[in-house]
């Protein structure tokens, strides 16, 4: 697993992950975890097939799914424009040059190439790209109705 695919939690969610009993899932996501400074909103959550923990840090929300053998299977950060790679931000601003970025999903899986999904809002239509390997496609739109 990769250091970005580690959830920053506090002793509290720590301990909720163990829920008084121990077994192998726990221990494997429990082992992803350290605290590197405030971390907001922190939860985990059962879901069919494993489990997912959302969090807030350095002002990104997480959303970071395990199987039920606590192996990782994906992370999404979701953001503001800011945070985008400058030169993909470039990119989409020269091609979509009357739309407002309002927020970034930021897709990651093991042995993947990131896959962002940048959220565009215009005058009369909202856009969702899809930008990965160096591509760029529309991948939803919609009209806005008056």
């Amino acid at each position: 697993m990769t250091a970005s695919a580690f959830i920053f939690c506090t002793e509290a969610f720590a301990q909720q992950l163990n829920s008084g009993k121990e077994n192998h899932e726990n221990a494997n996501i429990a082992k992803d975890y350290h605290q590197p400074g405030d971390v907001s909103s922190t939860s985990l959550y059962e879901v069919p097939g494993g489990f997912v923990a959302k969090y807030r840090f350095d002002d990104v929300d997480y959303r970071v799914s395990y199987d039920n053998n606590g192996r990782w299977l994906y992370t999404v950060r979701v953001y503001n424009e800011s945070k985008l790679p400058r030169n993909m931000r470039r990119e989409v601003k020269s091609s979509y040059p009357d739309y407002a970025i309002v927020l970034v999903e930021e897709i990651e899986k093991p042995a993947n190439a990131y896959t962002y999904v940048v959220h565009l809002e215009g005058k009369d239509s909202w856009i969702k790209l899809r930008v990965s390997n160096g591509e760029m496609d529309e991948w939803q739109k919609f009209n806005k109705s008056f």
